[in-house]
């Protein structure tokens, strides 16, 4: 794993052809399109596991606690047809999955289905188990309010789970066109549950584009990475108090 993420952070640095693009995606929600055809993204999401609020001088602020990482692939195929992919550490979880979206003025939107596969320890077989089951995804966003503010709604139906649940998140530009940074924006998350034994999920955080390279910084209650997780939110655990979670993402688009 260690040897992929080397590989997986070189490739951010290779010599492409550098282009800025408008990052429709939110720290976790997922965005509709903006690559064109032929256009790949490649990403690498990182979640640490400690909380900055517990030993923060033991952890220095979490980051000593290990994390959990993902690498994700999109390509745009044809029109607004896209293919992804991705691998996760956590549970060694890949996922494969198309999307197409709808344009039209003032408002889009994008249906994604996803498979997903990962490892469960069965308690009862005392055997590692292969998990494989579905998620579709209805991703709604409008064009830029006042040409800053971009409100984004995912509604996700988890076939594993049988659980219908959803995000919403809001993107604020503050500074645009200051040298090598192409946009500062403002991004925030929440994800509502109805489950019982679970809290309901947020994280914010600062977006960095440049011409080649995209990052978020970011504070969550949850460490989890994707939609389909957050959306279930956070377990409930007795004596345990909450806390937040930093992580970061890093995107290149490749053309």
């Amino acid at each position: 794993m260690k040897k992929l993420i080397i590989l997986s952070i070189a490739m951010l640095f290779v010599p492409y052809t550098l282009m800025a693009y408008d990052d429709s995606g939110g720290l976790n929600l997922k965005g509709v399109t903006t690559l064109k055809t032929g256009q790949l993204e490649f990403r690498i999401d990182h979640r640490f596991y400690g909380k900055i609020n517990e030993k923060p001088i033991d952890t220095f602020f979490g980051l000593y606690s290990g994390a959990d990482v993902s690498l994700g692939l999109r390509y745009l195929l044809w029109s607004t047809f896209e293919v992804n992919t991705s691998f996760t550490r956590y549970e060694n979880e890949n996922t494969l999955g198309l999307s197409y979206a709808v344009l039209i003025p003032m408002f889009k939107g994008q249906i994604d289905a996803q498979l997903f596969s990962y490892k469960h320890y069965n308690v009862e077989t005392k055997k590692e188990e292969r998990i494989t089951n579905g998620f579709a995804l209805l991703s709604l966003q409008t064009d830029p309010i006042m040409k800053a503010i971009t409100p984004t709604v995912n509604i996700g139906y988890d076939a594993e789970n049988k659980e219908i649940g959803a995000g919403i998140g809001l993107a604020i530009i503050v500074l645009k066109d200051m040298g090598i940074m192409q946009k500062l924006a403002l991004l925030g998350e929440y994800y509502p549950t109805k489950l019982e034994n679970s809290d309901n999920c947020y994280c914010f955080g600062i977006r960095v584009e440049t011409y080649g390279h995209n990052f978020d910084f970011i504070l969550g209650n949850n460490s989890n990475l994707g939609v389909r997780r957050l959306m279930l939110g956070n377990p409930k655990i007795v004596g345990v108090d909450s806390g937040l979670y930093f992580g970061f993402n890093l995107k290149r688009l490749i053309d």
